[in-house]
């Protein structure tokens, strides 16, 4: 068990980790932005599961350390805490651009907000190229929409940010606070956490797919419940670029939805019911969001139709036949100081 929740103040280090994938000229942006910041980490570690060398030569050119591992996202983050030596990890992507004062940010919120384990902070988004559409679209009919925030958001769409709902879904980041607040979850691509407090949890859960969405919700849950607050601070700031992934992600999120709910359900208080309300609107909207919206998704497939039930059905097989709650384990080789 962790000592003491108050973080030591003075001498406090960052080491700043970066998943990568076949994007060496944005992480080139990236390591550019935070090498011309006004405090340096104390190291950067670019995690790359690309086949190629361009991810390696940028890195030289920036005097990050590079690292190879093979699998999902959270894999790669769990890598980085491993290789961290710094008393503080902070994440972004590597089509994120940090602020000039982004790590000197994260070290003044840590060392003024005393039992924090998670900082974040706003992220906005500068969409240069198509985008999956159906992370902003929202329930036009006012009827609808009452009801589904009623049910499955506690009420609290459009008046609480980094909110986790008893359905276990989650309100966005579309309003920034004038000052630091306590939160239930922050972004991924604007994260920092305390080394200790991330291996004491066990690191990044391994079990989701796809993008692994979701991930940032289950850490930050082990993180509150291990008795840490999760901090959005509106002075640590990166501008997020969005390039084109999967237009059908479909599959991977009614899983990882279904998975986190099954896995945080008591950690968490979750309630059945919203979840249940949830599901079926989800279903829904997956199956009749490519049909409505023809120039994003273009033809659509007879096994779109069908995807987003198969997650949810395999989810539930998955979480039955481990017996269990899934866990995530980190290993780590040194000693925590």
């Amino acid at each position: 068990m962790l000592k003491s929740k108050q973080f030591p103040l003075k001498n406090c280090s960052v080491s700043v980790v970066i998943p990568s994938h076949k994007r060496a000229d944005n992480l080139q942006h990236c390591l550019s932005a935070i090498r011309s910041g006004t405090s340096q980490p104390l190291e950067i570690l670019v995690i790359d599961k690309s086949l190629d060398d361009k991810a390696k030569k940028v890195c030289d050119t920036f005097s990050a350390a590079y690292i190879t591992c093979h699998g999902s996202i959270t894999r790669a983050l769990n890598k980085g805490i491993e290789s961290a030596h710094g008393d503080i990890v902070a994440f972004t992507d590597d089509d994120a651009t940090p602020d000039v004062d982004w790590v000197e940010s994260i070290i003044r919120s840590f060392a003024s907000n005393a039992g924090v384990g998670v900082v974040g902070g706003p992220a906005p988004l500068s969409q240069t190229e198509t985008t999956d559409l159906s992370r902003t679209v929202s329930f036009e009919i006012p009827l609808i929409s009452a009801i589904y925030n009623a049910i499955v958001l506690d009420g609290r769409r459009g008046k609480a940010i980094g909110y986790l709902a008893r359905s276990g879904e989650t309100t966005h980041f579309q309003r920034v606070p004038l000052s630091p607040i306590r939160v239930d979850y922050v972004q991924g691509c604007n994260m920092a956490v305390r080394r200790d407090v991330a291996i004491e949890s066990g690191g990044f859960c391994t079990f989701l797919v796809g993008h692994s969405e979701y991930w940032e919700v289950d850490f930050c849950s082990k993180t509150r419940n291990q008795g840490f607050d999760v901090l959005f601070d509106p002075q640590v700031k990166v501008a997020h670029k969005v390039v084109q992934g999967a237009k059908r992600p479909f599959f991977d999120r009614c899983y990882n939805y279904v998975m986190f709910f099954l896995t945080n359900r008591k950690r968490a208080n979750l309630c059945v019911l919203p979840f249940l309300a949830n599901l079926v609107v989800k279903n829904a909207f997956y199956i009749l969001f490519p049909l409505l919206d023809r120039k994003a998704f273009g033809r659509v497939r007879i096994m779109d139709v069908f995807m987003p039930s198969i997650g949810i059905i395999l989810a539930l097989n998955d979480h039955l036949r481990s017996g269990r709650r899934v866990r995530s384990k980190l290993l780590v080789s040194a000693r925590i100081p």
